[in-house]
């Protein structure tokens, strides 16, 4: 082959790489358009829901306030289910037996922890009580006075 044929398919190859390359840019370029429009968006999204919890917290969850959490505020509720969700660290799947399953004379309780302001959750079921002091522990193991 001669140098003239070499050159041209080089010359060709290079002109097609430059144009991959060139392509390529732009599409980073949309995507880091897009990904910044995002960005402000879950920015003023964190924004609103961090005013809204410190709102809750302030009324709340005041151990010097009487006042109790407000279970019925859509927005304490979606805090809950997003706390509880991230402490699993998984992703919670429920199905429609799982909805099924629940017994009319199965609850949650929620209480406060008025020296840390927690809120408690606990799970009561059928065969369970509810109690707020273990009265009737079978084992303390030795106790040494």
């Amino acid at each position: 082959m001669s140098y003239i044929v070499i050159n041209a398919i080089l010359s060709i190859v290079l002109i097609l790489g430059i144009g991959y390359a060139l392509k390529l840019t732009y599409d980073v370029r949309q995507r880091r358009k897009l990904h910044n429009l995002l960005l402000q968006e879950l920015k003023h999204v964190t924004e609103e829901y961090s005013k809204a919890i410190k709102k809750k917290e302030k009324k709340a969850f005041s151990a010097t306030d009487s006042a109790y959490p407000d279970l019925t505020d859509p927005a304490l509720l979606a805090s809950l289910i997003t706390v509880l969700v991230r402490k699993g660290g998984k992703p919670i799947r429920l199905t429609v037996s799982d909805f099924a399953n629940v017994s009319d004379k199965e609850y949650v309780s929620v209480y406060v922890d008025i020296n840390t302001n927690d809120l408690i959750l606990s799970a009561v079921g059928e065969e369970e009580t509810p109690s707020l002091w273990p009265l009737n522990a079978d084992d303390d193991g030795p106790v040494y006075n």
